[in-house]
């Protein structure tokens, strides 16, 4: 960092985490905060395509997996495979309600992002009094889900190997990302199967209270993603 106007870094787990919210306002307690919601109930099911994607969700059925969360989860599994509990977003998201002035919070949604990513990001550059008119790059679709036309060269492009040792010293790591991206999109057969109804009857069923309540906090009608 120079002279930059604004600056950040983003994670899932800052949300998640519990104790990244006090850790968060001790160390910068002037930041912007801003969290893009998808509808829990198909971020859950999104989060088990990836983890088939990348060959390391071993159940092939989703319910299986969810049944198999609570057990995973005490065995300290990894957060990927909390599938429900990232989805949560009103526990998570009143944390930091409780520690930041709303005026430090933007919470937007994943479906305003999807249907236009120029308008949302033009109101993200406004919360950071930024230069609003700049226009992202929007052509790199990041963790596409779906299933590899090659597992083995899925294989390749994820896993640490020999070749992508030996390239890198000779590419940036913007242009290796930006290669590895284009790649893995190439490989990647996006049709993907649909969730199964009783799934997705049992996460709306789930997560209702959480969206009810987190409607009050940010001030958004969330009605949509209660529809079975």
């Amino acid at each position: 960092v120079t002279d930059e106007k604004a600056y950040g870094e983003a994670s899932v787990l800052y949300l998640y985490t519990q104790e990244a919210p006090l850790r968060i306002k001790q160390s910068i307690p002037q930041v912007k905060l801003i969290a893009i919601l998808r509808n829990p109930v198909e971020r859950a099911y999104s989060g088990y395509l990836h983890m088939r994607r990348d060959g390391r969700e071993p159940l092939a059925h989703f319910a299986d997996a969810l049944a198999a969360e609570p057990e995973r989860i005490a065995a300290n599994w990894e957060h990927q495979w909390h599938y429900t509990r990232l989805g949560f977003y009103h526990t998570q998201l009143v944390r930091y309600f409780a520690l930041f002035p709303p005026s430090q919070i933007a919470v937007y949604t994943y479906d305003e992002l999807k249907a236009n990513p120029a308008a949302l990001m033009q109101k993200v550059f406004r919360f950071l009094a930024v230069d609003e008119t700049f226009v992202p790059d929007f052509s790199i679709k990041h963790n596409v889900s779906g299933t590899p036309k090659s597992q083995a060269f899925n294989r390749f492009l994820i896993r640490p190997n020999w070749v992508k040792d030996w390239i890198r010293p000779f590419l940036p790591r913007s242009l290796r990302r930006y290669l590895g991206l284009k790649v893995k999109q190439i490989n990647l057969n996006t049709n993907k199967a649909e969730m199964p109804p009783q799934a997705k009857t049992m996460l709306t069923q789930l997560y209702r209270e959480e969206i009810v309540a987190l409607q009050t906090l940010i001030g958004q009608d969330l009605s949509h993603w209660l529809e079975r």
